[in-house]
């Protein structure tokens, strides 16, 4: 028989019944500032990179397990081209947290090669004894380092900047004439032979984990604004953008897990197998793009975004998110951005527009239970009513686009509140 068979309280009453085993718990998003690559770098004659890549984890979790991808996201949808992404072979990797560091594994051993296009690929569990844990905590810090290698040189990338986050690396080398440090040794790497070259920005692996509860988590998607261009100032190790900064908590404590998995110049996608077979590693997806498919004078077809929309949702929802959680579209201006009064409101940006009416049916599909939450960005905003609802705060952009960031700041303290309210 499946179960064990005894006396189980009801209330007041006792009634027989079957003890089964408490359902598995998937393997969710860990970290707070997961992403997916948005662009491929190249450095000819160039055909090692080595990097370290700091994450901190956003819930308490049993196991730990590396993701990696070879495709990247362009405006239109997954780039899965193998011309233009060659296989990639992780040669090894380790992870650090502390003074105890300990190799991580594929199916057994430290190699891993990953075609050009594909993606997906998951390590062999990690566990807490392994790096002398009884459990993976929320907030504990640890730096993933490792090695690939190509046949060309071209990889994928991440919009992570390296120099955000002190401890952090990625070097681009020629195996032939440099030789790096032992991946099996605390801290970054160092090299013999002809220095590498340094970039600001490399490949960098998502980290999922198997939590100990399954609460809240996240992927985002959207276009630059989510991605968090004009974020210049780093927002912290949680990463740029509101997002991201909606993952921690005002003070900089990890709150959440979440997987960013934005692209500059996205509209609504639909249709991404790459995108949809991340879906299931959150419980809970944020959706922000709609702002392109308007377009920065609102020529954009309202019926169109909104059946993107659609499909878009129920694909998000066929792949296993529980709940999406929408923003409403912010101002798009010009003019002087350091005052309310200096901006003037794009054509079809303002009262009676495609912006206003793109809110308004997203407050449509919050009362007929289309989405589950709706984050009104109201934050950012120079008013609360008139022609100031439609511009940006004082300083809080400087294109009439992209929040500068106090707008990001701003974003997440909207967007923090609607998550709080989620279980």
């Amino acid at each position: 028989m499946s179960g064990i068979c005894f006396p189980v309280g009801v209330g007041r009453g006792v009634v027989s019944g079957i003890i089964s085993p408490p359902p598995v718990i998937p393997i969710r998003t860990i970290a707070t500032q997961n992403n997916v690559p948005v662009n491929r770098d190249s450095q000819s004659g160039r055909t090692a990179q080595a990097f370290r890549q700091k994450y901190i984890l956003g819930a308490d979790a049993r196991e730990l397990f590396v993701n990696l991808n070879n495709w990247y996201m362009a405006a239109t949808g997954q780039v899965i081209d193998p011309a233009l992404l060659p296989d990639l072979t992780f040669v090894d990797m380790s992870i650090q947290t502390g003074a105890a560091i300990t190799p991580l594994y594929f199916g057994g051993g430290r190699s891993v090669t990953v075609s050009g296009g594909t993606g997906d690929v998951l390590s062999d569990a990690l566990l807490p004894s392994m790096l002398g844990k009884a459990q993976f905590s929320r907030g504990e810090e640890y730096f993933i380092k490792g090695r690939i290698v190509t046949a060309a040189a071209h990889m994928p990338y991440c919009g992570n900047t390296v120099g955000d986050v002190s401890g952090q690396q990625c070097s681009w080398y020629d195996p032939a004439v440099t030789i790096p440090s032992s991946t099996d040794a605390a801290g970054t790497f160092t090299f013999s032979g002809t220095a590498p070259v340094s970039r600001a920005s490399g490949y960098r692996l998502i980290l999922l984990g198997r939590p100990l509860v399954d609460g809240p988590s996240f992927v985002g998607l959207g276009d630059s604004i989510m991605e968090s261009a004009s974020d210049g100032a780093s927002s912290g190790q949680h990463g740029r953008g509101f997002f991201q900064r909606a993952m921690r908590d005002a003070s900089g404590n990890a709150v959440y897990p979440g997987l960013n998995l934005a692209k500059t110049g996205a509209g609504v996608l639909t249709g991404q197998s790459k995108l949809i077979a991340l879906y299931k590693y959150a419980r809970f997806a944020v959706d922000e793009p709609g702002t392109n498919d308007i377009g920065v004078n609102g020529t954009g077809d309202t019926a169109n975004t909104q059946s993107k929309h659609l499909t878009a949702w129920a694909e998000m929802k066929a792949a296993g998110i529980e709940g999406i959680v929408r923003t409403t579209l912010i101002p798009r201006t010009g003019g002087s951005y350091s005052s309310v009064s200096g901006q003037t409101i794009n054509a079809n940006w303002g009262a009676g527009g495609k912006g206003a009416a793109m809110n308004d049916w997203y407050e449509a599909r919050l009362a007929d239970g289309t989405i589950t939450r709706l984050c009104r960005m109201n934050g950012i905003r120079g008013g609360a009513s008139g022609d100031d609802f439609w511009k940006f705060i004082a300083g809080g952009t400087s294109d009439g686009t992209h929040p500068l960031p106090i707008g990001h700041e701003a974003m997440a303290v909207d967007l923090r509140a609607v998550l709080a309210t989620l279980v």
